[in-house]
């Protein structure tokens, strides 16, 4: 069978200098540029497959087959780590917010396999959705809930920084005053995007604000639309071959998980 392989990508922006290196058929790649980090994990359409995972879903799953176990992975809310640990992907990063850390409460709507596991919220803050069938995907405004309930597996987040090419934070003064305040604040965050490839990455920026992120994901990374996904102590990603970029400290609602075609093979055939 023929291997595919993701591309792992990690940008330092400081000074517009560049290094790349090439380890194991895995390209990295190191920019710099104002001391701003983005490490990313890039899908190809059609070369593996992306879930939209739920803890709350699987012991929804579990409770119809009684000869199912699910350990470490509470019905509320799991660590990065342990679900990684339960889902066995190649990556996985944090989804979307919480309206509650303790215990863990989902803000924004969740949809998987036609089942709402959390409710459409109305905000400026989850103004974008990532919906997913398994191998497509996209990125796109939330309106309204014909938005969500489509027949993939759908997850409400935002901002929506990048929308087919153009940047809402071209002109700060015209955002909302509260969105502004996110879109210059410093923090870690966790991002989608897509480029004109159809291209899925999944990242994780630190040492800049969601401003900085925008400019970046179009002018550098190339994308045509950019969801900010968690921030700050809930933003994190896991990738096979680094381990975790963020944080684990906060338990999740969600995530976004990316299998290669050669990790479904293997997990199908146990």
């Amino acid at each position: 069978m023929k291997k595919i392989f993701f591309t792992i990508c990690i940008f330092f922006f400081i000074d517009h200098e560049s290094i790349s290196k090439e380890f194991d058929n895995v390209f990295i790649h190191h920019q710099v540029y104002n001391k701003i980090n983005i490490i990313y994990y890039k899908i190809p359409q059609n070369k593996g497959v992306i879930r939209i995972v739920s803890p709350r879903f699987e012991h929804y799953l579990a409770a119809k087959s009684p000869s199912s176990i699910i350990q470490n992975l509470a019905p509320d809310g799991s660590f990065i780590l342990d679900m990684v640990d339960y889902f066995k992907p190649d990556a996985l990063i944090s989804g979307g917010y919480l309206s509650s850390l303790e215990p863990p409460i989902g803000l924004g709507g969740l949809k998987i396999s036609e089942r709402t596991l959390q409710p459409i919220h109305h905000s400026w803050l989850t103004n974008g959705i990532f919906c997913s069938s398994g191998t497509t995907w996209m990125i796109r405004d939330f309106v309204d809930k014909d938005d969500f309930y489509n027949d993939m597996d759908c997850l409400q987040a935002g901002p929506i920084l990048l929308q087919n090419g153009y940047n809402r934070y071209h002109d700060i003064s015209l955002i909302d005053p509260n969105e502004r305040k996110l879109a210059l604040s410093l923090q870690d965050q966790a991002f989608l995007c897509t480029n004109n490839y159809g291209d899925l990455l999944m990242g994780f920026a630190s040492g800049g604000t969601t401003k900085d992120l925008a400019n970046l994901s179009k002018i550098e990374l190339g994308c045509l639309w950019t969801l900010r996904l968690s921030g700050s102590i809930t933003a994190g990603l896991w990738t096979s071959s680094r381990g975790l970029d963020g944080h684990n400290e906060v338990r999740l609602t969600n995530g976004i998980a990316a299998f290669s075609l050669e990790t479904i093979e293997r997990q199908e055939n146990k």
